[in-house]
C-alpha cells in the first residue's frame, strides 16, 4: 500500500520538530564546548600558578638558592601556614635570609612590632666567609590575616660561632633540631640537609658538604610544602651595612626584594 501523501501542514510540523531537535543538539554541543574550555582554563591556570615556583623532579636532588615545591600535602600538624626556619647564630646566609623574611612579614602585617619579630640586630661570624653580613635574630611569632594564621618557628642550632666542622657538628645540630621542632618537620630538614644530594656538591647533601647544618626554610600549609636552602641572593651585596640603616632601605636592594617576592609566592601557594 502506498504511503499517504503528507500535507503541507504536516511537512511544516516535521520541519519545526527537526529544527528544534537540531537546536537542542547545537545547544548541547555549545554547552559541552564551554565546559571543556572551563576545564582547560582551570588546568592551565593551575599550571601557571605552579610554574611560578619549581617543583621537585622526584630525583631527590636539591637545587639550592630557590624555593622548591616538595609535596602537595601539609607537613605540619598545626593549623594555618607554618614557616620553619633553621639557622645558626653567626651564619652569613642566615643573616642575609633574615631581611627578606622580615621584609615579607612586615609588608603583610605592618602592625607587628619589630620587637615581636626579632630580638636582636647583629653581624654574622667574622671568621665565616662572607664576613660581616648584617642580620636579624628572630623570635617565634604568629599573626592572622583574613582568618588564616601564619606561624613562624625558628631555631638556631649553633651559637654565634660554629663548633669544629665535621660529623659531630652535624649530629649535635641534628639533636637540637629534633628537640625543638616537631618530628614531621625535623625529619624533613634532616632528609634534605643530610640525605638528599645538593646539585653541584659532588653528590653530597649540603650539611655533609659544609660539615654542619645550614640555613634553610620549610614553608608548609594545606596546599603543600616548599623548601629552600643556600643563598637566595648574594649576601656580599649587603656586607658591612649597619642593620639600623638597612632595615629602613630594604627596597633599594634588588636581591632582597626579589627574594621577598619568591618567599611570598611560596607562602601564598600553600594557603
Amino acid at each position: 500500500m502506498a504511503n499517504p501523501k503528507k500535507s503541507n501542514k504536516q511537512k511544516e510540523e516535521e520541519l519545526r520538530l527537526l529544527i528544534q531537535k537540531r537546536k537542542r543538539i547545537f545547544a548541547m554541543a555549545i554547552t559541552l564546548v564551554i565546559a571543556i574550555i572551563v576545564v582547560i582554563g582551570v588546568v592551565v591556570g593551575s599550571g601557571i600558578m605552579n610554574s611560578l615556583l619549581p617543583s621537585s623532579s622526584g630525583s631527590n636532588s636539591i637545587t639550592s638558592g630557590q624555593f622548591i615545591k616538595m609535596s602537595s600535602s601539609d607537613a605540619s600538624t598545626s593549623s594555618g601556614v607554618n614557616i620553619y626556619y633553621l639557622s645558626w647564630g653567626g651564619c652569613p646566609i642566615g643573616a642575609s635570609d633574615s631581611w627578606f623574611i622580615y621584609n615579607y612579614v612586615h609588608t603583610q602585617d605592618p602592625s607587628l612590632k619589630n620587637s615581636t619579630i626579632y630580638n636582636k640586630m647583629h653581624f654574622s661570624d667574622p671568621n665565616e666567609s662572607p664576613t660581616n653580613i648584617p642580620g636579624l635574630l628572630f623570635n617565634n611569632f604568629s599573626y592572622t590575616l583574613s582568618g588564616i594564621s601564619y606561624n613562624f618557628h625558628v631555631i638556631y642550632v649553633y651559637g654565634q660561632y660554629l663548633p669544629p666542622d665535621g660529623p659531630s657538628s652535624v649530629s649535635s645540630g641534628s639533636a637540637v633540631l629534633k628537640e625543638y621542632f616537631p618530628s614531621s618537620i625535623s625529619s624533613l630538614f634532616l632528609k634534605y640537609e643530610t640525605q638528599d644530594p645538593t646539585t653541584g656538591l659532588g653528590g653530597q647533601a649540603i650539611a655533609n658538604y659544609a660539615g654542619h647544618l645550614t640555613s634553610s626554610l620549610i614553608v608548609t600549609g594545606p596546599s603543600g610544602t616548599y623548601y629552600a636552602e643556600g643563598e637566595l641572593y648574594n649576601p656580599s651585596s649587603i656586607k658591612g651595612i649597619q642593620p639600623t640603616i638597612l632595615i629602613e632601605t630594604l627596597s633599594q636592594y634588588s636581591g632582597i626584594t626579589t627574594s621577598t617576592s619568591a618567599f611570598g609566592t611560596a607562602v601564598s601557594s600553600v594557603v
